[in-house]
């Protein structure tokens, strides 16, 4: 109950204003703004604020103040379906307050002393010292973006009105697979290709160099027969 309060009122809002500034890069009005200065050092500068401190109501922890602590008792379900299910949703989604500031916020003009937002006197301040970075930043999207929005509404619509085909959980005979798990790699070659003789291109060319190792060796022993002869005539 607590996390739903806090995703509604904290998490959705900021996750909303980074979205809306990815928008601003996609239509390229994608502006840094500039800090506004402070008015007590620079009275007479164009767009110098006296900044306010904000002061912000504390988020309402009360189960009497949240709406899904009703359901929340001993025997009661988690999961729901069909139309419970929706209504929880949109009252998880819809039944929180937005956060308020109880004092301060904001800042203060110095020239006319009027309350504006931090937003605005950041926008004032770009305005001052680049005119043209404010005019971007304040343009609405440009036509190409628009039409490449209404190009990609097209093609959901299309794609929603298509019929959704079979999913494998559905057609019969159906074989599980893990998609997560590493595959095992198999052994191409059999047994008989690994153990094959050798070809007849490989004998020969071992045979050939055999064979002058062979004629040496028979003619290294045709001269210790001389040599035994020669000793024989002379004793």
């Amino acid at each position: 109950m607590k996390r739903q309060r806090v995703d509604a009122m904290i998490v959705r809002p900021q996750v909303q204003e980074h979205y809306d500034s990815l928008m601003r890069v996609v239509e390229g009005r994608s502006v840094r703004l500039s800090t506004p200065k402070n008015a007590f050092k620079y009275p007479d500068e164009e767009g110098a604020v006296f900044a306010q401190h904000e002061i912000f109501k504390p988020i309402d922890f009360r189960a009497s103040h949240l709406p899904m602590a009703g359901y929340t008792y001993r025997g009661n379900r988690r999961k729901y379906k069909g139309e419970e299910e929706n209504f929880m949703d949109n009252l998880a989604k819809t039944s929180h307050p937005k956060e308020e500031v109880m004092a301060g916020g904001g800042c203060i003009l110095a020239k006319t002393g009027q309350r504006i937002s931090k937003k605005e006197a950041e926008v004032l301040a770009t305005a001052a010292e680049r005119p043209e970075a404010a005019a971007t930043y304040m343009a609405g999207p440009s036509s190409a973006s628009l039409a490449v929005a209404a190009a990609v509404a097209e093609e959901a619509a299309v794609a929603e009105s298509e019929p959704v085909p079979e999913s494998d959980e559905d057609r019969p005979g159906k074989v599980e697979s893990d998609h997560l798990r590493r595959p095992v790699l198999t052994v191409t070659r059999s047994n008989a290709q690994t153990n094959r003789p050798r070809s007849n291109a490989v004998k020969k060319k071992t045979a050939s160099k055999a064979v002058p190792k062979a004629a040496a060796s028979s003619a290294a022993g045709g001269k210790k027969a001389k040599v035994k002869a020669v000793t024989m005539q002379t004793d």
